[in-house]
């Protein structure tokens, strides 16, 4: 390859690497880089150690056991060499953020998809009731599986599944709404109680012009932890004893369904909000007595 700038392979197929950039890795030296301090111009602030090898002197020593590997001809034509410093638990939970994100996606993908066939198979004529058939098994083996695949990433990792544990004590809150806060709404247990509901899009906001007042609505956010945490409330406030009286003492008062079980919602995601907060079990509250 450095030499033509092609690869021909035994049946004589010739592969062009022109205008390609070449990646070799190697894991020659790294016992140094393991043993070392994290340079200190890392993004994440993470400085040198007093009781570790200096960064730089990680990286002579792994240039060293490269000129005894490998032939000088060889790494005179290698344009860089790159150092890579080890993983921490920032970078590991960034990249455990983008895989539970892409597993949730998909879970909710199948979700519609399933839907849209479901009701597709009522209206289509008899001759394609067979296709749409076989295409609503299909979805659905796939979305068991993708249910299985997030619940097995939310055990695999420590961190997330201590959170996990925490949010599903709750009465109310399944498998579904976990992944779903945990992944597209990571901010949850580090915000305010109205920092977090008007992120969700479940705080009461002012429609007001001079000395009109109008009246307050919920809007904005972020609609897929919105409808996700609706689906919830609905279960929980038959459920969950402190929701259900928070619920029916709204209805009592003569408030609309639709208001109470949105005033519901921002209830219990400010639950959950404080639960992460303070890492604390939930506890059903005492009811008021006379």
């Amino acid at each position: 390859i450095l030499d033509d700038g092609r690869l021909t392979d035994s049946q004589g197929r010739t592969v062009s690497f022109r205008n390609t950039v070449v990646i070799m890795t190697s894991n020659i030296g790294s016992q140094w880089l393991t043993a070392a301090s994290p340079p200190s111009s890392l993004p994440d602030g993470r400085g040198e150690s007093e009781d570790r090898l200096p960064w730089e002197d990680a990286t002579r020593r792994v240039l060293e056991a490269l000129r005894t590997t490998f032939k000088p001809e060889f790494l005179n034509r290698v344009d860089e060499i790159v150092f890579f410093h080890l993983l921490g638990k920032d970078e590991l939970r960034a990249i455990v953020d983008i895989q539970l994100r892409a597993l949730v996606a998909r879970r909710r993908e199948l979700v519609e998809r399933l839907t849209a066939e479901r009701n597709r198979r009522s209206s289509a004529p008899r001759m394609l009731h067979k296709r749409i058939a076989r295409h609503i098994t299909w979805l659905a083996r796939e979305l068991k599986q993708a249910a299985h695949d997030l619940d097995q990433g939310l055990r695999s990792s420590p961190l997330w599944r201590a959170q996990e544990d925490l949010l599903k004590g709750v009465p109310g809150v399944g498998p579904v709404l976990c992944a779903t806060l945990l992944a597209d709404l990571p901010e949850l247990g580090r915000l305010t109680r109205r920092e977090v509901a008007a992120l969700a899009g479940v705080a009461p906001l002012a429609r007001d012009s001079g000395t009109m007042r109008g009246r307050r609505t919920v809007w904005g956010g972020r609609a897929q932890v919105r409808a996700t945490l609706y689906m919830a409330t609905l279960s929980a406030v038959r459920c969950n004893p402190d929701l259900k009286r928070f619920y029916l003492r709204l209805r009592a008062a003569g408030k609309p369904p639709k208001l109470a079980l949105t005033a519901a919602m921002r209830k219990l995601l400010v639950t959950l909000n404080a639960i992460l907060k303070h890492r604390t079990h939930w506890s059903p509250a005492c009811p008021a007595t006379a």
